[in-house]
This record gives C-alpha cells, structure tokens and sequence, in this order.
C-alpha cells in the first residue's frame, strides 16, 4: 500500500503466494467438526491475499469448492439428538443446519449450480426420512404428530429446488435422473400418488434414455 511500483510488486508477489498457499493447506488441514470455525477464518484469510499472488485466481470457483466441502463434513456427521424437552423428542443437530447453511450459501453464488441443489434436496429428504424412522417407540401422541410435520415440512422443501432443476436439466444429463429418482420419492413419502406414478414413469423413460 505504501510503494506500489511494478518492482517492489514483482518483489512481494512470491511471498502472497507462499501467504496465500499456507492459508489454503491450513483452510483444509482444519476442515473437521472439532476446527470448522478455523477453517473457515483460514479461507477468508486465503480469499484476502491469493489475489495479491495471482489477479486471475477465480475465488468465486474457490469458495464453491469450499463451501461443498464443507457441506459434506457436516453431512458426513449428521446425526439425531434426543431430548426431553419441548413438544418433539427428536431435534436437529447442529450438523444438518450448518449443511443446509453451506449449501445456501453455495447457491447465493450461483443459483443453479446442479450439485448444490441435488443435495440440498437430498438432505432435507434423508432428514425427514431419519426423523420418521426414528421415532421414540416411548413417545406421545403429540410427539409423533410433531415429528410427523417436521418430516413432511422438510420433504415440501426438498420438492420445489428438485421440480426446478428437473424442468431445465436436458434429458441425456445425469444428474436430471437423479432429480427424478429424489422427486419419485419425495412423492411416495408426501403420499401424492399421482406425481409418484408420473415419476416413476420418467425414471423409466430417462434410464432407456441414458442407457442405465
């Protein structure tokens, strides 16, 4: 900031770069449930200085990658809480919000990145399907009707991010018959046997599509 001519730039542009790589291997040495919070300082650390190294570095793809990984940490620990307090006896964990946060934030980025959207999908379904499988076999009658509308929320969450993506994927990707497995079973848990037929006729038509 001081001296900004061309040599003292040329000069400092390798220590940025050493700067900048030290933050990225701590940014993912520190990526556990034990030290997220520190991983997350070192990225912002490293999304500070890898410009000072290379104006060209596109930390837009940097902080997607991240963001993903991080995401599927927390989804890689995802477990239920019991409790006895409060009307439901099963909570979510700090895991599932800090997933759905990443993925979130992924999204903020850019809306229609495919993956982020399939598994913001997914986590809300395998949560709900968690939850109602289970169910304290000791719990009330309120308990159960609680655990029941959380599971059902969360599968009318999972269903417009899917019904989306499935609508602009083109038939020969991937990823828009995984949309239509996810939204075929999103449709037997909400009981709409209507969709639920006309998915399971889609999964059909794109597995002979794709060769699957």
């Amino acid at each position: 900031a001081i001296d900004k001519t061309t040599d003292n730039i040329a000069r400092n542009r390798e220590g940025f770069c050493s700067l900048s790589l030290s933050f990225y291997n701590s940014a993912v040495k520190t990526l556990t449930i034990a030290e997220y919070e520190t991983s997350i300082i070192n990225f912002e650390y490293y999304k500070q200085v890898v410009p000072l190294c290379d104006s060209t570095t596109n930390l837009k793809k940097s902080e997607i990658d991240f963001m993903m990984a991080l995401a599927t940490m927390f989804e890689d620990n995802f477990s239920l809480v019991r409790t006895d307090t409060g009307k439901c006896k099963l909570i979510d964990t700090t895991s599932f919000m800090k997933a759905k946060e990443a993925y979130n934030k992924v999204l903020m980025i850019e809306p229609l990145n495919v993956k982020a959207n399939y598994n913001l999908g997914v986590l809300y379904h395998n949560f709900a399907v968690k939850l109602l499988m289970n169910m304290p076999p000791d719990g009330s009658i309120d308990d159960l009707i609680c655990i029941q509308d959380r599971a059902d929320k969360l599968f009318k969450e999972a269903a417009p991010i899917s019904v989306h993506m499935y609508g602009i994927l083109k038939d020969d990707d991937p990823k828009k018959y995984d949309f239509a497995v996810l939204l075929q079973q999103l449709a037997t848990n909400m009981n709409e046997t209507e969709k639920e037929s006309y998915y399971i006729k889609e999964v059909e038509r794109l597995k002979a599509i794709q060769g699957k």
